[in-house]
């Protein structure tokens, strides 16, 4: 695994877990000093993330996109909306939002 890989899949795997109790490295060292144990333990710390990254894949907007409506997005002949006509998020290039890593929509205030 290439070190930026590593890096994004540890990102990755902090988020998913929140807690380094429920982490596969952090209940092998003092919580919040996984850095220090994968530094100390390269080939251990390399190995436990690539285990994790094969058992979390990335579900992409394009995999939600199927999941939800059981089809690929684009499958009935229309061209993909913007993805900013979809999420309000500004103007990406359709298959750069595809492509992108799933993120559930945030929650709306009831205030609003």
């Amino acid at each position: 695994m290439e070190f930026k890989e590593f890096c994004k899949e540890r990102s990755r795997m902090c988020k998913f877990n929140q807690y380094c109790s429920r982490c596969d490295i952090g209940d092998k060292k003092e919580p919040g000093m996984c850095a220090d144990y994968c530094v100390k333990n390269p080939d251990e710390a390399e190995k436990i993330v690539s285990e994790w990254a094969e058992e979390h894949p990335v579900v992409t907007n394009a995999d939600k996109f199927r999941e939800v409506f059981g089809v690929s997005i684009g499958s009935f002949g229309e061209p993909c909306p913007d993805a900013s006509t979809i999420y309000g998020i500004g103007i990406i290039p359709n298959q750069e939002w595809l492509e992108q890593e799933y993120r559930p929509p945030r929650k709306e205030n009831a205030d609003d």
